[in-house]
């Protein structure tokens, strides 16, 4: 996979999984839901996107590196 379709994979996979976390976060805080088991899910969740966007940063440095003009045009 070239670090164009990977870029789009891992950024399509940040999104999906902020909207999960978004959604988690507000059952915890209206109350819906305050088990440990929530908990651990937006903990998990949390870590997974900060390794999704530290992969991003680094997919976008070696894109840049390896092509700068191509990514100017873009």
């Amino acid at each position: 996979m070239n670090a164009e379709a990977e870029i789009e994979t891992k950024y399509k996979e940040s999104k999906k999984l902020l909207l999960t976390l978004r959604s988690q976060l507000e059952e915890l805080e209206t109350g819906k839901d305050t088990s440990i088991f929530l908990q651990g899910r937006i903990a998990t969740n949390i870590n997974a996107l900060s390794r999704l966007t530290q992969s991003l940063q680094t997919l976008q440095t070696q894109l840049i590196a390896a092509n700068p003009r191509e990514i100017w045009r873009m």
